[in-house]
């Protein structure tokens, strides 16, 4: 806090008497906001200069929630492959939810590159910036999670499903199951990037617990020319399936699909590219 002259300090008293808010006396005395706070804080103010604070209160909150607390505007995006990679990863390691006032949308993966690519989706789809990425500690690597306050983006896109939890028994939109390649594509990159793994030894499988979502997913992998089959893993609580381990299967899988950005969070390879292991995967298999 600086020291005010006696000047100054009488100043600050006499705009403080007549009702002046902590934030207009410094920017009228070229003071700090501190300082204001510090020589007047013990001044009983007159009822008159009380409700001229208050009046004064009361405009900037309405003139703050005019410019910043408005709804803004979208332009609904046509399904492309961005808006198919959207809606992958809310349906697997995102949330679409409604609590307190808030519709939001928000996605979480050990991968900040994984994150920033979200949030430049979300923006050239719907002109939405973040209200915030947050980094939470992780058991093996950090997680990071971008979270997006949008009553009309939430509407948007609960067009294409009523629920996004995958611990019900939902699936792929058909709009998804009735698009071009380029668009399935781009719905399982999300599903591989966010739920799928590559071991040690090479397999790839990837997981759900809702049993319909498997079954359309394997529909959308061979209708890409991509062998696969669905089981029940060995909990009994989550659908799985497994790319057919031949060259010409996970070459046709490296290609179309693939993992992106992606990166493994536990095991041998752990911080590795899963991108990477599965084309060192490719080359041992190329070279027997």
């Amino acid at each position: 806090m600086q020291k005010l002259s006696d000047s100054s300090v009488a100043q600050a008293i006499k705009l403080r008497s007549k009702g002046c808010s902590y934030k207009k006396i410094p920017k009228k005395l070229s003071i700090s906001t501190g300082s204001a706070y510090n020589y007047t804080k013990k001044l009983s103010l007159l009822p008159e200069a009380k409700n001229r604070l208050l009046f004064c209160e009361n405009k900037n909150r309405r003139k703050f929630a005019r410019e910043y607390a408005k709804e803004k505007q979208i332009t609904p995006p046509k399904l492309d492959k961005n808006l198919a990679l959207i809606l992958g990863h809310l349906f697997f390691d995102g949330c679409v939810s409604y609590s307190n006032g808030k519709y939001m949308l928000s996605y979480c993966n050990s991968s900040i590159e994984l994150i920033k690519e979200f949030v430049s989706k979300v923006h050239i789809l719907f002109s939405l910036k973040p209200v915030k990425i947050s980094k939470f500690k992780g058991v093996n690597l950090d997680w990071y999670q971008s979270t997006f306050y949008s009553k009309k983006a939430f509407y948007f896109v609960k067009k294409f499903s009523g629920c996004f939890s995958t611990s019900k028994n939902i699936g792929v939109p058909v709009e998804i199951m009735a698009a071009e390649d380029s668009i399935k594509e781009s719905f399982l990159l999300a599903f591989w990037a966010d739920e799928g793994r590559i071991s040690a030894r090479g397999y790839l499988t990837g997981s759900s617990k809702s049993k319909k979502m498997l079954g359309d997913l394997v529909i959308l992998h061979k209708s890409l020319g991509i062998d696969c089959k669905r089981y029940l893993n060995k909990t009994g609580k989550a659908h799985s399936l497994s790319i057919k381990r031949t060259l010409d299967n996970y070459s046709r899988f490296f290609q179309k699909v693939g993992f992106g950005k992606a990166i493994v969070k536990t095991g041998y390879n752990l911080g590795r590219y899963k991108q990477e292991v599965l084309l060192d995967r490719l080359h041992k298999m190329t070279s027997f």
